[in-house]
């Protein structure tokens, strides 16, 4: 029997979402790009973490290489639906 392999040393508020910041316009309200930036950076949050993930648990490495291609997939259409709002 294969001993199961325990992830601790994962700090989630180490990757706790930064809401807004300099994102924000002035009035306190996000223009629609600017939502969309704000959830582009969250895009390349959860690929930096997946990455590192995917090097330190090899047991669970096709998982997480899985969800770093999905997430390259979310910033295309993000960055696809900024440009034409930008048009």
């Amino acid at each position: 029997m294969k001993r199961r392999q325990m992830i601790t040393d994962i700090r989630i508020g180490d990757h706790q979402l930064k809401i807004c910041g300099h994102l924000c316009s002035e009035r306190g309200n996000m223009t629609p790009v600017e939502a969309l930036q704000l959830a582009l950076e969250k895009e390349d949050d959860a690929l930096t973490l997946y990455r590192k993930l995917a090097l330190e648990h090899h047991a669970v490495k096709d998982i997480f290489e899985f969800l770093v291609n999905e997430e390259e997939k979310h910033k295309k259409i993000l960055k696809e639906r900024i440009h034409q709002l930008q048009q």
